[in-house]
C-alpha cells in the first residue's frame, strides 16, 4: 500500500503482473480486517464495487480501487468492478 502511494501518479506507478499483461496500481486502501491466512500473497480474495479488487498481501490486505494495464486507460469503480468480478482466487504476479 505504502508503495503504491509513493509511486502513483506522476511517477512510474507500482506494477504487477495478470493474465501476461502489465498491470499497474495507481490507489490501494489498506485493509487490515479482511485476512484470509490461507491464500499466498498476491491472491485476488474478491471485487466488489465497495473497495475494488482485494488483494492478499504478506501481512494484511489491500483494496486496489485504481489500476491501469499497460497502454490502456485507467480503470477504477464500477469499470473494475465489471472487469474483474470474476477473478477470485487467481494470483497477481503471473
Amino acid at each position: 500500500h505504502n508503495l503504491i502511494r509513493a509511486v502513483t501518479h506522476p511517477y512510474p506507478g507500482a506494477f504487477t503482473f495478470y493474465n501476461g499483461k502489465k498491470l499497474f496500481i495507481w490507489k490501494s486502501v489498506l485493509m487490515s480486517n479482511t485476512v484470509d491466512c490461507n491464500k499466498l500473497p498476491g491472491t485476488v480474495l474478491k471485487v466488489d464495487k465497495t473497495n475494488g479488487m482485494v488483494v492478499r498481501t504478506g501481512i494484511n490486505c489491500i483494496g486496489i480501487k485504481s489500476l491501469q494495464f499497460q497502454g490502456e486507460e485507467e480503470i477504477s469503480g464500477e469499470k473494475l468492478y465489471n472487469i474483474f468480478s470474476h477473478s477470485e482466487g487467481k494470483l497477481l504476479g503471473s
